[in-house]
């Protein structure tokens, strides 16, 4: 009777673990499932994110030596390769890094320019370039 009880106790525990995992998978949030870049006759350089679900805000910042731009999009999980060739002055590669909860895009330059971005439903929209100054601030 005791070995029963052990095996039906067991069998519970392990699929408490295995919803507990299934569930916990679900609510890394949205993914991110495609991304384009467009140039525009200004120069500007605009990548185009597409997920899954609500588009996240983008929380980033510049580097001026390499010159780079890193940007966090929290409650994201990628599903895309992790290492994009662009091959544009101000956005050569795209590099994706996964931590947690979260998905840091490193957009690699030739040198360093401003940023800027915007939601539309499930895009964001990410600006390189253009008129303003490089900031070097959390945006």
């Amino acid at each position: 009777m005791d070995i029963k009880f052990e095996q039906v106790f067991n069998v519970i525990v392990l699929m408490a673990c295995g919803l507990l995992f299934f569930t916990s998978s679900l609510s890394l949030g949205v993914v991110l499932k495609d991304m384009n870049a467009v140039t525009s006759s200004s120069g500007t350089i605009e990548l185009v994110l597409v997920f899954d679900g609500d588009a996240p805000d983008a929380k980033g910042y510049t580097i001026e030596q390499p010159p780079r731009v890193s940007i966090d999009l929290l409650g994201t999980v990628s599903a895309l390769p992790k290492y994009t060739e662009l091959g544009f002055d101000t956005a050569q590669s795209v590099t994706l890094l996964q931590a947690g909860d979260r998905t840091r895009l490193v957009v690699n330059q030739r040198s360093p320019t401003s940023f800027s971005s915007r939601n539309a439903g499930n895009t964001l929209y990410i600006t390189l370039g253009g008129s303003s100054p490089v900031i070097n601030a959390k945006t």
